[in-house]
């Protein structure tokens, strides 16, 4: 397990981490989610005894990291997949790791096969894709056979093939009771891989729950239709004091009703459906708006900035 107890970290007059308390259970994937500048990175440092927090506890496994001797038996993490040296290839990296824990040869040749690197394993890392520096990070973190692992946006740069090897590798991992710590952006791949959900805004713990009800909380119910008369149609459910929108051609959105009732009121006017179907909140949409007052970095709404005008851009242009 892990468990972060009110920690606090600040870098000068910049409070990164407030007071934070969660907990990774064994036996699922957590999600460990939050905006830019939410403290996710520096909640994990901590947790790996990289900063010291000015308040609080850390532990996993009921201990601080920095109190394990050979660490890689007990937690795998991955923050930073590029952490290589350039010039060393796969193989002589994970056995240099291997040896520092007292991990033997044959189990780097495991992870190898495991995260598809055979074919890459003396090739200097320096030339690694970043879907290859993932994997070789991820062989990195699973080297030790670890109860408790610990992912910062390990889907980054690969391919469609992988995204599915790690979703399957990581819900198999934590079937076998491991606890499995999982920070990413992508919500669509959070929906299909975390079941417990931990979401962070400026430091502070936003909400922890579970990825569906979290999802269901923001769930307002709504119906997809299709018909031929659509503006006919939309204009009849707000008769009937539904919120209906026709979105053009055969489109109809209905929120805050079941596709029966929809169905019912088509049926006793006659109307030609095409489609009926219902839709539900993802948790993109939960998350967003559990985090709208916790974004600190937000882009302006417009357009793209003009191009420069004037002899200078005319320069520009003509070279």
């Amino acid at each position: 397990m892990i468990v972060l107890e009110d920690v606090v970290k600040r870098y000068g007059d910049h409070v990164a981490v407030d007071g934070l308390t969660l907990t990774a259970r064994p036996g699922v994937v957590t999600g460990f989610l939050g905006p830019n500048g939410a403290g996710k990175s520096t909640s994990l440092r901590v947790l790996l005894g990289l900063d010291r927090p000015d308040r609080g506890t850390a532990l996993v496994a009921g201990v601080p990291y920095a109190s394990l001797r050979a660490p890689l038996h007990l937690v795998g993490a991955l923050l930073d997949a590029r952490a290589v040296a350039p010039r060393r290839g796969a193989r002589p990296h994970l056995l240099a790791l291997a040896r520092s824990n007292g991990i033997s040869a044959r189990r780097v040749d495991e992870v190898l096969g495991l995260c598809g690197l055979e074919a890459v394993a003396e090739r200097p890392a320096g030339g690694y894709s970043l879907g290859m520096a993932q994997r070789l990070g991820i062989a990195a973190a699973l080297l030790g056979d670890p109860p408790v692992l610990v992912l910062d946006e390990p889907v980054n740069g690969l391919d469609p093939d992988g995204i599915i090897w790690i979703r399957e590798l990581l819900r198999g991992l934590a079937a076998e009771g491991r606890t499995v710590l999982l920070s990413s952006h992508l919500m669509s791949e959070m929906a299909v891989t975390a079941e417990d959900l931990v979401v962070v805004g400026r430091g502070r713990l936003v909400a922890q729950t579970t990825v569906r009800a979290v999802v269901e909380a923001a769930d307002e119910g709504g119906v997809l239709v299709r018909t031929p008369d659509a503006g006919a149609f939309a204009t009849l459910l707000r008769a009937r004091g539904l919120s209906a929108r026709a979105e053009g051609g055969e489109v109809v959105r209905v929120r805050g009703t079941r596709t029966d009732e929809v169905g019912e009121i088509a049926a006793a006017h006659r109307v030609t459906l095409l489609e009926l179907s219902p839709q539900r909140a993802t948790l993109e949409e939960a998350y967003l708006r559990l985090t709208r007052g916790a974004v600190q970095f937000r882009g302006a709404p417009g357009r793209a900035p003009e191009a420069p005008r004037g002899p200078r851009a005319g320069a520009r242009a003509a070279a």
